[in-house]
């Protein structure tokens, strides 16, 4: 599935190098900068899948990032390369969210590994934002209600949009289904 990323890093050579191999060896959009103080502003009108964002940078570093991240409870699953292989700054960077970390110099099959884990790490970050969010609600039949949409559009996404699939996995006819796909369109 076609994922958008977003690489940072002040070295141009190497904003270059990421959009090249993720150009010509993924099906992925790319947009990058080499200006770490254009983020806030790139984060305030975009948003992405994957952002791969260099740890040390002047005014808005990847510590910053993964704070904000963090912070806003965004989505974006985010990798750090970094020079500096010091494990303190591994494990703050994983404290806050990161899904991987890359010692630079990398291999590019590092890369295409991390952004693979970040895939899944971003799945699993939506889904439990889902939850706490579920969980929010009240009363409980409407929590139970929005839980119901939401495993009938999974299990939707899971067979192709077979709903025949979808009732037979839920134990429901197919007119309870389509039912409630209707009461959820409303």
């Amino acid at each position: 599935m076609k994922k958008s990323i977003l690489a940072v890093d002040v070295e141009p050579h190497m904003v270059r190098l990421l959009e090249k191999i993720i150009k010509d060896k993924t099906s992925h959009q790319i947009k990058s900068t080499h200006n770490a103080l254009e983020l806030p502003e790139i984060l305030n009108k975009e948003s992405f899948d994957i952002i791969i964002t260099e740890m040390n940078m002047p005014g808005f570093n990847g510590l910053d990032l993964l704070q904000r991240i963090d912070n806003e409870g965004r989505k974006e699953a985010v990798i750090v390369l970094t020079a500096d292989d010091s494990v303190e700054k591994t494990i703050e960077a994983f404290r806050w969210g990161a899904c991987d970390v890359i010692v630079k110099p990398f291999k590019t099959s590092q890369l295409f590994d991390a952004i693979d884990k970040a895939i899944v790490c971003g799945e699993k970050k939506g889904m439990a934002r889902c939850l706490r969010d579920m969980m929010q609600v009240e009363p409980f039949d409407e929590a139970c209600e929005q839980f119901r949409q939401k495993y009938i559009h999974s299990l939707l996404k899971s067979t192709g949009g077979d709903i025949g699939k979808v009732a037979d996995k839920m134990n429901m006819s197919r007119g309870a289904v389509e039912t409630s796909l209707r009461k959820n369109k409303e």
